[in-house]
């Protein structure tokens, strides 16, 4: 489950391969600058998840656990 569809209920789509078509050059712009933003974005996350070792895992199959029901949706 994302993150997403843990807080609000449902899996939001990503429109990244829209194509926004426009007379406006201001716009045309934007919409490239955010596409190059974007792209650098995801090559920084990659980048820092990949420089660090995995965790390790704190528990195992079978390991009781105590869980905090306060905020959970009943």
């Amino acid at each position: 489950m994302s993150p997403n569809e843990a807080l609000i209920g449902y899996q939001v789509k990503l429109l990244s391969d829209l194509i926004i078509q426009s007379q406006n050059p201001t716009v045309e712009e934007r919409v490239e600058s955010i596409k190059e933003r974007r792209d650098q974005a995801i090559k920084a996350l990659n980048q820092a998840v990949n420089a660090l070792p995995l965790p390790r895992a704190r528990y195992n199959l079978g390991d009781q656990v105590w869980l905090e029901g306060t905020y959970l949706k009943v």
